[in-house]
């Protein structure tokens, strides 16, 4: 007979949220698969994500050929203005985007001006914070 005590695995509501969050997911795709417009994507991806991970800002960057430069591509924002729009390029070494290459994981900063009090010399954050 098998042991029903310890670890039971995921609790019935954590498995609905992740039910939810699948279905979420999938029709997140089809709605980004539906179109062929990149700034209909993004767009997309910007109102679609928030209900599974809050945001107020994303950006979606390439590395130049050579792998010196980011390249931003797009962006989306609940800002008055965009600081960072399409065409805007930054070194890569010692940047922020750096890190997250390494890495391989994201980085979610939930208070830009707290962070940026505390890491004065944050060039790129202190470039978002001026809403």
């Amino acid at each position: 007979m098998a042991s029903t005590g310890g670890n039971r695995g995921p609790s019935y509501g954590a498995l609905r949220k992740r039910v939810r969050e699948t279905a979420t997911l999938a029709r997140i795709a089809q709605e980004i698969s539906s179109s062929l417009l990149f700034d209909d994507i993004l767009d997309r991806v910007y109102k679609s994500f928030r209900g599974i991970l809050p945001y107020d800002r994303i950006g979606l960057a390439v590395i130049a050929e050579g792998g010196h430069e980011v390249i931003a591509i797009g962006a989306r924002s609940n800002a008055r203005k965009l600081r960072i729009e399409a065409g805007y390029t930054a070194t890569l070494k010692a940047s922020s985007l750096e890190k997250i290459l390494q890495t391989g994981k994201p980085r979610i900063i939930n208070d830009l001006r707290a962070y940026l009090a505390e890491h004065p010399d944050t060039l790129e954050e202190a470039f978002l914070a001026t809403n």
